[in-house]
């Protein structure tokens, strides 16, 4: 399973997914890119400057906002293919579950 374009991984649709969530609550703006080679997603919440970090530091920014909102997220380890990206998802799932109950 190849990741959706315009994604090279699976680390960083699944980031990219939940950064557009995020958006979606009004709770950051975000874009990504590529500079040599380097996946970096710039990121701006409200009352903030926008900051341009890279895959690690970004995830840091979403657990962070995660955890603010009481969220169930956690990132794809590296290095980001479809076998880890399937193991974070139930892993969510899992905790997800955990939590209802």
């Amino acid at each position: 399973m190849a990741p959706r374009d315009p994604y090279k991984i699976h680390r960083q649709e699944h980031l990219g997914d939940f950064l557009d969530g995020l958006a979606g609550q009004n709770l950051l703006s975000w874009n990504w890119g590529y500079e040599k080679r380097r996946a970096l997603f710039t990121i701006t919440e409200p009352g903030a400057s926008r900051v341009t970090y890279q895959i690690m530091e970004a995830e840091g920014v979403a657990m962070r906002i995660a955890a603010r909102e009481t969220i169930i997220w956690i990132p794809v380890p590296h290095p980001g293919n479809s076998d880890l990206y399937r193991e974070t998802r139930a892993k969510i799932a899992e905790l997800k579950a955990a939590s209802s109950q």
